[in-house]
């Protein structure tokens, strides 16, 4: 699309093997750990370097993303520079925001109660599995380390070991677990449903603001459609 060179492109990108290449061998070492104090050695030191080489790329690259920022200010702020395109593109979708923010606005006189109703479910069901994972992680889940095989791993259990997860990565969630795990699919569903009929009212007011232009309308007024859902329409 760009039209550039591909060899060129790969050739600049190279520099950031710099960075891929520590982070890699830092997640290699950590597998390699549980072997002996030799690799569980080398696993600490290469994860620091690692963290140390992250660190140093994000300080430079924001070093130098200040100071062309301000050496060429004038430049960077000149409207002759915009591209129109772009600008009337992010006009529209300011635009679009904000119709977006007054038809989900909680405190709209005629927000459908349903509609809070739903996304207050969601938040109960999505704070309960939070904390549920957060404070009680141990009676959700069966401890696995990166190096462990669920083909054999095993927990200890009253000073002896026994086969936990018999080859199935199920397993690994106890019974507390799914439960969260369900409640927060449901919260997920809620919000899906939320976007879903937010979407489908944007939609609604988009052509019902299309055919108000081409009326010859200019007032924004809440209306009731046929089906009991709140929207804005054009009156003239």
């Amino acid at each position: 699309i760009l039209g550039l060179n591909v060899f060129e492109m790969l050739l600049g990108s190279l520099p950031v093997m710099l960075l891929i290449i520590p982070t890699a061998c830092a997640g290699g070492f950590q597998l390699k750990k549980a072997e002996s104090e030799t690799w569980s050695s080398v696993a600490n030191v290469a994860l620091a370097i690692a963290a140390f080489v992250q660190g140093v790329a994000l300080a430079a690259a924001l070093y130098y993303i200040d100071q062309v920022a301000t050496v060429h200010h004038d430049e960077l702020c000149d409207p002759a520079n915009d591209d129109l395109e772009v600008k009337a593109l992010e006009a529209e979708e300011a635009e679009r925001q904000e119709q977006y923010k007054y038809l989900t606005d909680w405190n709209r006189p005629k927000f459908p109660w349903l509609v809070k109703v739903l996304l207050a479910v969601s938040a109960l069901c999505a704070g309960f599995s939070t904390y549920t994972f957060y404070l009680f992680s141990e009676s959700c889940f069966q401890t696995f380390n990166v190096t462990d095989k669920i083909s054999c791993l095993r927990v200890e259990s009253d000073r002896e070991y026994e086969y936990c997860l018999s080859g199935n990565a199920l397993n690994l969630v106890k019974p507390l677990g799914w439960v969260a795990t369900l409640v927060y699919t449901i919260s997920l569903l809620g919000m899906y449903a939320f976007f879903k009929w937010a979407n489908r009212e944007m939609k609604i007011t988009q052509v019902q603001h299309v055919n108000g232009a081409s009326n010859g309308t200019t007032e924004l007024v809440e209306a009731q459609d046929v089906r009991g859902f709140t929207t804005v329409v054009q009156q003239g």
